[in-house]
């Protein structure tokens, strides 16, 4: 490909241009000042659009705060949320079903256990205590207990008392004492 010397394409542009006519100005002139406009006009609103954005953003997200605290703040309902995470008295006897077949589990002994309702509420909650009479070593019972506490988040170990007849015994015989809280009175 040749190239073309300066004064042919300066040529070039002049013919094309006195072909167009008046219309080529003109058409220029339009292109540069839609530039123009563009470039002081809609290019400083777009920032500005992007700033009333964010203001709007943030003032969405301190009203949300502003209504989760003010919820928060309310003691009655956050009373009430609390009541919530309790289980109804009806699971009781899933839940000891569930200490047993751990205690089984972990392989201690279990003859029987007491268990009754407290006879006083706690606000909206009732007690349920729980002893329990277990043999085996103390390790499987610290495993035991780890695992029922964990599970059952609204069972309290209230005591422990362990009991070994001679030093040189392998097991332990422990009694547990424990808190079952359940939502509403019974």
């Amino acid at each position: 490909m040749t190239r073309l010397p300066i004064a042919a394409l300066v040529w070039r542009l002049r013919r094309a241009a006195r072909a167009i006519g008046w219309q080529a100005p003109a058409i220029g002139l339009a292109v540069l000042a839609t530039v123009a406009t563009y470039g002081w006009l809609v290019l400083p609103l777009e920032d500005s659009v992007a700033g009333v954005r964010q203001d709007a953003e943030a003032l969405r997200s301190k009203m949300a705060t502003r209504l989760t605290a003010r919820e928060a703040a309310d003691p009655a309902g956050q009373l009430q949320e609390f009541y919530r995470h309790f289980p109804a008295p009806e699971t009781v006897p899933d839940t000891l079903q569930a200490i047993f077949d751990a205690a089984s589990a972990a392989n201690l002994g279990v003859e029987h256990a007491e268990y009754h309702m407290a006879a006083e509420p706690v606000g909206e909650l009732s007690r349920y205590d729980v002893i329990i009479p277990l043999k085996g070593r103390y390790s499987q019972m610290r495993e035991f207990l780890a695992r029922i506490l964990t599970e059952h988040q609204n069972l309290v170990l209230d005591g422990i008392s362990f009991n070994r007849q001679t030093a040189a015994e392998i097991g332990v015989e422990a009694q547990l004492h424990l808190t079952l809280y359940l939502r509403g009175r019974e």
